[in-house]
């Protein structure tokens, strides 16, 4: 197959091998990190032996899709905003040499032109990989060189602060979680105590002894039904 390619000279062709490479770079750090956020909310949101209502999962749902969605709307946002520098780096060298250069943004969405790029893409992993292997697996002691140790020790502050973090959100989320549980349990209880009030009513305004329908009145109180706000 005819790669996009092709028509190009092999300095260019080495570039566009670069940008994919950065793309594919790209691509595996936004699944790294939406595994990672996954993995958090997991954590956070779902304890071991706990048991959730209806409403509560269609609650968590939600909140994993609007997570989700902020996620791929940024990784998304991300990869238009790196083309158009591209395309700007493109437009300024081609200007200052005095041409000039027009893009069908149709042939973007074309399934053969896609479809190459991809065995492209393919094809520059097998030589990356093939090169890795024929690589030595020892660098020369000139080429190692120490960590400094103000480094280290930021990095290890780093860590601890994103550890309380993490651990100070994951015991917001269970004290969340709780106070949603005990919110459906109040309501329950407060839409059975409704439904014992209109009975008592009911059998108050069936009584024919006026003195015992007022008497059953008088222990329903004051008593009315719940209306939320």
């Amino acid at each position: 197959m005819t790669t996009t390619t092709s028509q190009i000279s092999p300095s260019h062709n080495e570039m566009v091998l670069k940008y994919l490479r950065f793309a594919v770079m790209q691509r595996g750090q936004s699944i790294k990190y939406m595994k990672q956020s996954l993995q958090d909310f997991k954590e956070s949101r779902l304890g071991g032996e706990d048991n959730y209502t209806a409403e509560e999962v269609c609650g968590l749902v939600d909140n994993i899709s609007e997570m989700l969605a902020s996620d791929v709307f940024k990784d998304l946002q991300l990869v238009s905003h790196a083309s158009v520098v591209l395309l700007h780096q493109v437009f300024q060298q081609v200007e200052a040499l005095g041409g000039s250069i027009t893009i069908n943004t149709s042939l973007l969405e074309d399934k053969m032109l896609l479809d190459q790029v991809h065995d492209l893409e393919k094809e520059s992993e097998k030589t990356q990989q093939a090169a890795s292997l024929t690589e030595a697996p020892q660098a020369s002691l000139k080429q190692m060189s120490l960590p400094s140790l103000h480094n280290h020790k930021v990095a290890q502050s780093l860590e601890l602060e994103m550890a309380q973090l993490k651990q100070r959100m994951q015991d917001l989320q269970r004290e969340l979680t709780g106070v949603n549980r005990e919110k459906t349990q109040l309501r329950s209880r407060l839409t059975e105590s409704e439904e014992r009030v209109a009975s008592l009513f009911a059998f108050a305004n069936t009584r024919t002894d006026t003195a015992e329908a007022e008497a059953l009145k008088e222990i329903a109180g004051d008593m009315k039904p719940y209306e939320e706000e």
